[in-house]
């Protein structure tokens, strides 16, 4: 009985033109809000788990700051790595901010990382690799991350940062002078310590904090020269990124400070978590809109057809039935809007993934679209959108069984009246 009515008091030629357009509009409409809700979350979530790739690709997973950093090595130093050892990949490290000037006169400020040469090869395969499945770059050769297998920091040579050295116009082969800042607080007279080194290879992450402000130097060479403050400490790398909990409460439990790459990058996380709530409830409330057309369609219909309804009761249709079918008219008029935006969402997202027809500007980090379809938002969209449906269909569901029977049949005209 439901498709009945459906089909011939909602769609067909006979039904009254106004109940028949706006039920169009309510299939148009909740289709077009689950399609876009579908598209841009996917979207949303491709964005995030592109950023969250390159970041892992160079940041640490765990970070354990040593105590007395200034001390060299750091007393905790090897108890660290003992406690790590099997546990994943473990290096120490050291960094410091400095003063970068060029041969032409230019300035710029960086933080300068010590970190053993073959970490470093690793980070710079692992960068690599990242971009050739993100971006599909054409622009690395074949091979580029097995070049790297034997890449080492001679002393003397760094690895820079690629917006660090556009912005003070560094090429590969050119030399710098890395000074601390300290010196800028010496005594008139006094001649600052400093180091010439020259820049190996440039290092571009596609993350903006390390691209604009890092320089990587072979900790086994260090910067000897230079004075001032230093931090020390250790870097894990673990074989999942996200169950590092274990870990990180059994570090703590030692004594040392430790943090995890979500805590060092709570404020970008925060971000993306609130972008992304914020556009799913702007195109929740626009299915919510066009749900509410669905109150209007059968109030409509309930009105167009109260002598109908009523005869169907007189007939022995019990109120909780007449309730249910207007109820199902309904979920059925926004399930077809529903499902078909869902397919027609989900099929745009396989041919952006796929197909990549749509190419972004070069001066974004990511040229193409990446997508990624979250079952968890696809299946609450479909709840929420029913549960939605179900609510505006109650009301004019309601009105149906308050049509009394002896009213409805008397408002029929008799034939040959």
């Amino acid at each position: 009985m439901v498709w009945i009515i459906f089909k011939h008091y909602l769609l067909s030629k006979r039904s009254s033109a106004l109940i028949r357009a706006i039920a169009w509009l309510c299939i148009g409409g909740v289709g077009i809000g689950v399609l876009a809700m579908t598209v841009v979350l996917s979207v949303m979530n491709g964005f995030d788990s592109a950023i969250r790739d390159r970041l892992l690709a160079v940041e640490p997973h765990l970070v354990v700051h040593m105590q007395d950093a200034h001390a060299e090595p750091a007393p905790d130093e090897e108890n660290v790595l003992q406690l790590l050892r099997g546990r994943g990949q473990a290096h120490a490290y050291e960094s410091r901010d400095v003063i970068v000037r060029t041969l032409d006169g230019l300035y710029g400020g960086a933080v300068a990382k010590g970190i053993d040469s073959r970490v470093l090869g690793r980070i710079l395969r692992e960068v690599s690799k990242t971009r050739r499945e993100q971006q599909r770059d054409d622009s690395l050769p074949t091979g580029s991350e097995s070049g790297l297998q034997t890449f080492e920091l001679a002393p003397g040579e760094v690895t820079m940062g690629a917006d660090l050295a556009g912005s003070i116009g560094v090429f590969e082969g050119d030399e710098v002078v890395l000074a601390s800042p300290e010196a800028l607080l010496l005594p008139s007279g006094e001649i600052p310590t400093y180091e010439r080194v020259r820049v190996k290879s440039i290092l571009r992450s596609n993350v903006p904090d390390i691209d604009a402000q890092m320089i990587y130097y072979g900790r086994e060479h260090g910067l000897a020269r230079l004075k001032g403050t230093i931090e020390r400490g250790v870097e894990v790398r673990i074989k999942d990124p996200t169950d590092y909990a274990d870990l990180m409460g059994e570090i703590k439990s030692q004594g040392f400070e430790v943090e995890s790459w979500e805590q060092r990058n709570s404020a970008l996380f925060h971000s993306l978590r609130m972008e992304k709530l914020a556009i799913g409830l702007f195109l929740g409330l626009s299915i919510l809109i066009a749900s509410f057309s669905i109150i209007t369609v059968l109030v409509l219909l309930v009105t167009h057809k109260k002598s109908e309804i009523g005869l169907l009761m007189a007939m022995g249709l019990a109120p909780s039935k007449t309730r249910n079918v207007f109820a199902g008219v309904g979920l059925l008029l926004s399930g077809i809007g529903l499902f078909g935006g869902l397919i027609l969402g989900l099929l745009i997202c396989v041919a952006l993934d796929k197909f990549s027809f749509i190419e972004l500007p070069s001066v974004y980090y990511d040229t193409r679209i990446p997508v990624e379809i979250d079952t968890v938002v696809v299946a609450g969209t479909i709840a929420g959108s029913l549960v939605v449906a179900l609510l505006a269909s109650w009301v004019p569901a309601w009105l149906a069984t308050r049509v009394s029977p002896t009213e409805a049949i008397r408002s029929i005209p008799a034939d040959g009246a």
